[in-house]
């Protein structure tokens, strides 16, 4: 959970159930791309370095991302060792993870781009950068990254270099930890061979979902597969919200206010890691390992959280598309 960019990843990394021909939505606003990073984390107790590879089609409705990392963690003088490798793959709606490593592969739908899949005509790059402007991040010019041209946005301790929405670097800066992901090779607008988005022949599991948010994903499934995203000046944008997409905007608001009072009072890094770990199970995510937890890194993550909590309280109270979509 990259939690100073928790919006984005809320964005880019989660699908809601609309048909997936003809794509609802553009992650990208370019076609296609094969993007390679290096990762390195460097502090006092932890070192991290790892490869990445983002593969898409399709304007991201379609992506698979392949992540490789070895960690070292140096708790009291004793080193400890973990090793990460697992492909996560996207096509519209649907997400499976496949873990190399223990060989067995987590499908799901993820739960967040629904609340923005229909915001300015699916173009989720101008949806991120108005989530990241309502967050005080500041567009800083550009820079060259692996070669391309791409905007630099800051936010206190974080910068973040995009193309068209492909994010080419992440820089975080906190106390004792340094956090780079940035792209060593990026290729644009190319033919993208169908081999690329194949997950290996592992079991595979689907985690168990509350009835309620089973029985709403349905209705939304039935309601809406077919449907047109209006624009925001369109008397469309009055057509009322299903029931069910109602439901889940209350439920996940409800999650993330659940979710913002855990880490409130959460006063230990294994405290925090607890909220953590139970917030990515609720929203079907992979739970992820926070590396320090004091004052700095606390206001920083509630700070954040205040942000979205704001737009996500919004969306619960909205009847009309209109009205989701003001809450930008």
């Amino acid at each position: 959970m990259n939690l100073p960019f928790i919006a984005l990843i809320f964005l880019t990394t989660t699908a809601t159930l609309f048909s997936e021909e003809p794509p609802s939505f553009r992650v990208y606003q370019v076609p296609s791309g094969i993007v390679t990073y290096t990762i390195q984390n460097d502090g006092p107790m932890i070192q991290k370095r790892g490869q990445k590879r983002r593969i898409f089609d399709r304007y991201g409705y379609r992506e698979l991302v392949e992540e490789a990392t070895v960690q070292t963690m140096n708790i009291m003088g004793e080193t400890q060792r973990e090793e990460t490798h697992t492909k996560t793959l996207r096509v519209g709606t649907k997400v499976s993870q496949a873990d190399l490593l223990k060989k067995r592969i987590v499908t799901m739908p993820a739960m967040g781009l629904n609340l923005f899949a229909k915001a300015n005509g699916g173009d989720l790059t101008r949806t991120g950068e108005k989530m990241l402007q309502s967050m005080g991040a500041k567009k800083k010019g550009q820079k060259r990254v692996a070669g391309v041209l791409c905007d630099l946005w800051e936010l206190p301790g974080i910068t973040q270099c995009l193309y068209k929405g492909v994010t080419l670097e992440i820089v975080t800066e906190m106390p004792n930890l340094r956090q780079v992901e940035r792209a060593t090779e990026a290729r644009f607008d190319l033919p993208v061979a169908e081999a690329n988005f194949r997950l290996p022949d592992f079991p595979s599991t689907t985690p168990q979902i509350p009835p309620q948010m089973a029985e709403a994903f349905r209705d939304l499934s039935q309601e809406e597969s077919s449907v047109e995203a209006p624009a925001p000046s369109s008397p469309q944008s009055q057509r009322k919200l299903p029931p069910a997409l109602r439901t889940e905007l209350q439920q996940h608001y409800q999650i993330m206010k659940e979710g913002y009072s855990c880490f409130e009072n959460a006063r230990s890094l294994s405290q925090a890691q607890a909220c953590s770990d139970r917030l990515s199970n609720q929203l079907g995510e992979s739970p992820d390992t926070l590396s320090q937890w004091d004052r700095t890194s606390k206001t920083q993550l509630l700070d954040t959280f205040k942000t979205l909590l704001h737009h996500m309280e919004c969306a619960a109270k909205a009847s009309t598309f209109g009205d989701l979509d003001r809450c930008q």
